[in-house]
């Protein structure tokens, strides 16, 4: 089975085409224009909105522009601190070690001084409590103690 077609019927399968294309555009352009027609409804009623916001953006973009200053005077002013906080530190550290040191010191000097006092009463202390011990027994023996009492010689 063979189909001819001719000249006339290609152009007439092409014009219905043309015009199913042509209703296709023609509806999405209706529906186009129904959907401005209903943006332009919204913009209507929110136009007093949309120029507040509008006017107070100048007023945000102010205070904004307020904030990053601070912002950058407050950065400016902690890397100040912080730069404070690290002499500060150093400083301390410094003291601390040197307090170390002191310590060290005070703690040879008691050392010291505990050593010299044990070796005075080793040296000193000691054989002088038993020289006085060995006077009071010299003592005692030329020395007779008076009694008191009813029985008295």
């Amino acid at each position: 089975m063979t189909f001819t077609f001719t000249l006339e019927t290609l152009f007439g399968v092409l014009a219905l085409a043309g015009i199913a294309v042509l209703v296709a555009l023609f509806m999405a352009l209706l529906k186009g224009y129904e959907i401005l027609k209903q943006v332009k409804t919204v913009l209507i009623k929110n136009e007093g909105n949309i120029n507040q916001s509008i006017e107070s953006l100048s007023g945000i973009v102010h205070n904004i522009d307020g904030i990053t200053a601070s912002v950058n005077e407050e950065m400016e002013h902690i890397g100040g601190v912080l730069k404070n906080v690290e002499e500060i530190t150093e400083g301390v550290n410094q003291e601390v070690k040197q307090i170390k040191g002191t310590i060290r010191s005070i703690e040879e000097t008691v050392e010291y001084a505990a050593a010299t006092a044990q070796s005075l009463t080793e040296d000193f202390v000691l054989p002088i409590g038993d020289l006085l011990s060995l006077l009071s027994v010299i003592k005692g023996l030329f020395v007779k103690e008076k009694k008191k009492g009813l029985f008295r010689k």
